[in-house]
């Protein structure tokens, strides 16, 4: 592989920076390129080509119209715009600084609307700096008892002084003192928590703050941070070293430690990039929608089924406050159980060399119908097209279908309308298409256009007595670039993430908590309407975060038939060979081998070789994928240093799944396609 050539791309070692700072030093630096640096050049250049992901270091975002052809073909060099923007977890250790007397009568106070009081302790959520949101519980003492409920007419350190200092005897630095303690604890919220609805208003409010207080170094080093910014959006030639150069500043090299990024960098195609979409392939999409509920056993998320059965059981018909109910001392908490339904249907089974009996399975009607396929005597072990098995029934129309408000159909597109297969890699994503679309508006006028009408239609197609509400919370460090978004929706429920004025305001404290039909239902009491609520963003909700935000998170799926379109689901532990499914010009799933990859691995002396011929005898392809989550290993079974990279990716694993390399035909290039759909009614 030309390493130096790869190199010598300048977009490449954009991306590279990007992504590691570090190894961009290295590569540009040692002339030499020694095995572990190619092998780590390898994994970066597999999931350039492989992995791109709106959200991917490697990748731009542009739009394109759906006409009567498809057309995705591009010249060598994508004409791109970056915008680049500072990692709010670098500011909000410039916020600490501001955690000062100096600072606090400039600051808003309010109780933490996760605060309850449970007789002798209050119990709330917090989020630590870099770190995850935990539950707390703190003694109920009488001055913070007044300090709690004072705060719902006192949102200043001054007024609220003003107003207890007679009760409890207390000076103003020893109650400044004790303020401070309960902003720092998470008892007490301020604008120096960054507001997740409003991405570009946390520089600007932390050096609003910073100057009303008069704190010069600070606000000196957060007016630095505005101009470097500015700076590096303006002059995008030499980004690199602009913030290498702002990197190497004194007061910033004790706060950024390590390889951490200090900027996001989100990539926009230029207006002249026209691509298309042709009608015949979202006429294919469309019937495998309404194919979907047989595709994919799916439906409402199963903790949600666990929760219901159990709200009922201890709270019948009553409403609760939801924050008490998913506490899980005062209340039945979420999760944590175990799926137990299981589907028996394997006995008397004879054919298929590589069966590997099981005794319980949950399958789709699908599933069970490609089982009996694959067991068949007339079976040609390469692909499975579906149509000529299901077909949809167009006696329905879409919008009858129950998927939501509104969801994306993700793809890749790998032919034009001249090719055998126009689409690999078909999914449905919701509960909203607003979830995969809303981080890039910034950056792209025809997308925020178009997410707009999103919210629009969504809040126009609610009942009468509902009311989207769109969630504001941070459950850890590492999700707010991703979580950063508008205020889509007319209401707004503030969780741990201040909120503006814009939209109206509900405290999660505000939301309670019903069943009815058999519904999970949420209320507030203030506006006297049902919440629907929403998360508008791709951020994976059950990942290392808390109960509250997973509940809100499902909520959001709850009864919804949309599920991702096809999933082999157990049968991957019945077989080691699965073949490629299709639809029409979409193929579903890739031909796959399940290969035992153990054996091969060696500290000190891999089996490269054996490695490799075993894959040529199991039947693979020269090109392969291994998958791990949203992460893809490109393998190209002719280059040890390929080989090495997959078995160290597998170091733990005994065996492993790998699939076909489906390449994009002429020039059209690794892509992924997001195909809005919305309900009309």
């Amino acid at each position: 592989m030309k390493y130096d050539m790869l190199c010598s791309s300048e977009i490449f070692r954009n991306s590279l920076y990007h992504a590691s700072a570090e190894f961009h030093r290295q590569v540009t630096t040692d002339s030499k390129k020694n095995q572990k640096m190619e092998k780590s050049l390898y994994k970066y250049l597999s999931r350039a080509a492989t992995r791109c992901t709106p959200f991917g270091r490697f990748a731009a975002v542009g739009t394109f119209h759906v006409t009567d052809s498809t057309c995705l073909e591009r010249p060598n060099f994508l004409p791109m715009n970056s915008h680049l923007t500072i990692e709010t977890a670098f500011l909000e250790k410039l916020a600490l600084k501001l955690h000062c007397k100096e600072v606090l009568t400039h600051l808003t106070l309010r109780p933490n609307p996760t605060l309850f009081d449970s007789g002798k302790e209050y119990h709330y959520e917090a989020r630590p700096q870099n770190s995850i949101t935990r539950c707390y519980t703190v003694e109920s003492t009488p001055i913070l008892k007044a300090i709690v409920r004072l705060l719902k007419k006192h949102n200043s350190s001054e007024e609220l002084y003003t107003v207890i200092k007679d009760e409890f005897e207390i000076d103003q630095d020893s109650f400044n003192n004790y303020l401070l303690q309960l902003i720092k604890s998470g008892i007490i919220i301020t604008e120096l928590i960054p507001q997740i609805l409003n991405k570009e208003c946390y520089l600007h409010t932390l050096i609003t703050i910073s100057k009303k207080s008069k704190t010069e170094d600070i606000t000196r080093q957060l007016t630095e941070c505005a101009d470097f910014i500015y700076s590096i959006n303006e002059k995008t030639a030499n980004a690199i070293d602009t913030i290498e150069e702002f990197k190497q500043r004194e007061w910033v090299k004790q706060l950024h430690k390590g390889d951490a990024q200090i900027v996001q960098c989100d990539s926009y195609l230029n207006a002249c990039c026209d691509f298309s979409i042709s009608h015949e392939t979202v006429r294919h999409i469309e019937e495998l929608l309404l194919l979907n509920r047989m595709l994919s056993t799916g439906g409402t998320p199963y903790a949600l089924v666990q929760f219901r059965n159990r709200y009922e059981t201890k709270y019948e018909n009553s409403m609760q406050q939801l924050i008490k109910v998913l506490d899980e001392e005062t209340g039945i908490g979420y999760g944590d159980m175990q799926k137990t339904e299981q589907y028996g249907m394997f006995k008397g089974l004879v054919r298929g060399g590589n069966y590997k009996p099981q005794s319980t399975f949950t399958l789709s009607k699908v599933q069970r119908m490609l089982l009996n396929v694959i067991e068949s005597p007339d079976y040609n072990h390469g692909s499975i097209a579906l149509e000529k098995y299901f077909k949809p029934d167009f006696t329905h129309e879409l919008p009858q279908v129950n998927i939501g408000q509104s969801f994306n159909a993700m793809f890749q597109i790998i032919g034009d309308n001249r090719n055998e297969f126009e689409v690999s890699e078909l999914r449905f994503c919701g509960p909203s298409a607003l979830n995969l679309l809303a981080r890039f508006t910034d950056g792209n006028t025809d997308i925020d256009k178009l997410c707009n009408e999103i919210a629009t239609k969504e809040s126009q197609n609610v009942n009468p007595d509902e009311i989207l509400g769109e969630i504001s919370h941070i459950p850890n460090s590492r999700s707010i670039n991703v979580l950063h978004r508008k205020p889509w929706h007319k209401c707004s429920i503030e969780y741990l993430s201040p909120c503006e004025n814009k939209t109206e305001i509900l405290p999660i404290s505000d939301l309670w908590i019903h069943i009815e039909s058999g519904v999970i239902r949420l209320y507030s009491k203030t506006l006297k309407k049902y919440i629907v609520p929403r998360i508008s963003s791709a951020h994976n909700h059950h990942n290392n975060c808390d109960v509250l935000y997973q509940f809100l998170g499902d909520l959001q799926s709850q009864h919804n038939g949309l599920t991702n379109v096809f999933t082999w689901g157990s049968l991957e532990n019945l077989f080691s060979h699965l073949p490629r499914l299709t639809y029409k010009k979409i193929i579903l799933s890739p031909e796959k081998w399940k290969i035992k990859i153990d054996s091969f691995k060696s500290k000190s002396n891999p089996d490269i070789d054996g490695l490799r011929k075993m894959l040529n005898d199991t039947g693979c392809p020269s090109t392969l994928l291994f998958r791990e989550g949203d992460n893809c290993l490109w393998i190209d079974t002719s280059s040890n240093t390929s080989l090495s990279g997959l078995l160290d990716a597998t170091r733990q694993r005994c065996d492993v799944w790998v699939e076909e390399f489906i390449a994009p035909s002429d020039r059209i290039g690794i892509n992924e396609c997001i195909l809005p759909f919305i309900k009309n009614i």
